[in-house]
C-alpha cells in the first residue's frame, strides 16, 4: 500500500512538471483583397508614421511605428521593406530587405507576433499571427482572436481602405 501511494505521488509530481512546461500555440492567418497598389502603400506608410504628425519620408529616423494595438503593447518592430529592426543595435535587420515588397512584423509584449505583407503575386494584403503561452488553449485562442480584431481595426482599416474580405 505504501509503495502504491509513493508511485501515485511520483506520477502526480511528473504530470505537474510536464504541464508547467507545455505551451499552447495558436495561429490565425488570413487576407483581404487590396486591388489598388497605391492603397497598399498608403496602409503601410500610415503604419510607419503611426505616432507622427509629419509626412512620410524615406529616412528610417523619421519612422514612428505603433507602440500599442488596442490593449496590446508592441515591444519590437521589424520592417523588411525599409530595412528597420529595433531588436538590433544598429536598427538593421538580419533578414533580406526588399523595397518592392511591403512587410512589417510586430512583436507584442504578451508573446504574440503579427506579420503584415502584400502578396507578390495576387492583389492581397495578408496577415499572419501567432500566440503561445502556458494558459489553456481556449484562453490563448480567445486572446489571439482579440488581437487580430485590433490589428485589422487599427492597422488595416478595411472600411476606410476598401479592402475586400474573401468569401470563405
Amino acid at each position: 500500500y505504501e509503495i502504491r501511494l509513493s508511485l501515485v505521488g511520483s506520477e502526480m509530481c511528473i504530470r505537474d512538471r510536464y504541464q508547467r512546461r507545455v505551451r499552447v500555440f495558436a495561429s490565425k492567418n488570413h487576407y483581404f483583397f487590396c486591388y489598388e497598389p497605391v492603397t497598399l502603400k498608403k496602409i503601410f506608410d500610415r503604419i510607419r508614421h503611426f505616432n507622427s504628425s509629419t509626412s512620410p519620408t524615406s529616412s528610417t529616423s523619421s519612422f514612428s511605428y505603433p507602440k500599442q494595438c488596442g490593449p496590446y503593447a508592441i515591444r519590437h518592430v521589424r520592417d523588411l521593406t525599409v530595412g528597420y529592426d529595433d531588436t538590433s543595435a544598429d536598427l538593421k535587420p538580419v533578414l533580406p530587405v526588399s523595397s518592392s515588397t511591403e512587410m512589417i512584423t510586430f512583436y507584442f509584449d504578451n508573446g504574440g507576433v503579427c506579420t503584415l505583407r502584400g502578396s507578390g503575386t495576387e492583389p492581397k494584403l495578408k496577415y499572419y499571427t501567432e500566440l503561445s503561452g502556458q494558459s489553456d488553449s481556449h484562453s490563448i485562442t480567445s486572446t489571439l482572436d482579440d488581437m487580430v480584431r485590433h490589428i485589422i481595426d487599427n492597422f488595416l482599416q478595411p472600411d476606410q481602405n476598401d479592402l475586400v474580405p474573401p468569401r470563405d
